[in-house]
């Protein structure tokens, strides 16, 4: 049984992995079984790939026992009526995965006058001085008017 649980974390992250990539993901199971999997020196192949590819994400899987693990908990006392698998409808509306907004970092005009010496179009010129005068402290160099 602890294959199967810790095969499902490994799905769960390699479905989300475009979303996840490059930030730290924590992992709530109720499993310790699966810490143990994680830590056995011997075995199989397929549990080998899991953990190589576990290894892409930068995650930590923190083991949450029963009632704490309240997703967990919840889901483990759902009730099928008799003769129904419960299919997982595992489909993500794409208009809820869009809705993350990225915000640009704060030194990115900066970046691009360096680059470039041009200024984003529409940007009054106190905000140009400010990204001339944040650029030349950056490059160590003395003030530089605008011409």
């Amino acid at each position: 049984m602890n294959e199967k649980e810790f095969l499902a974390v490994v799905h769960s992250l390699n479905k989300f992995k475009h979303y996840i990539t490059c930030y730290q993901t924590f992992v709530d199971t109720d499993h310790a079984g699966i810490k143990y999997l994680m830590n056995k020196p011997d075995v199989n192949a397929s549990i080998i790939s899991w953990l190589l590819l576990l290894q892409y994400f930068h995650s930590t899987i923190i083991d949450k026992p029963g009632k704490e693990n309240v997703v967990a908990y919840f889901l483990s006392r759902l009730n099928f009526p008799t003769g129904e698998e419960g299919v997982v409808d595992d489909k993500i509306p794409d208009e809820h995965l869009f809705t993350i907004s990225v915000l640009s970092p704060w030194f990115i005009n900066i970046e691009n006058y360096l680059v470039s010496t041009h200024f984003p179009p529409n940007l009054p010129s106190n905000k140009k001085s400010k990204i001339v005068r944040k650029s030349t402290h950056s490059l160590g160099l003395g003030a530089i008017s605008l011409s």
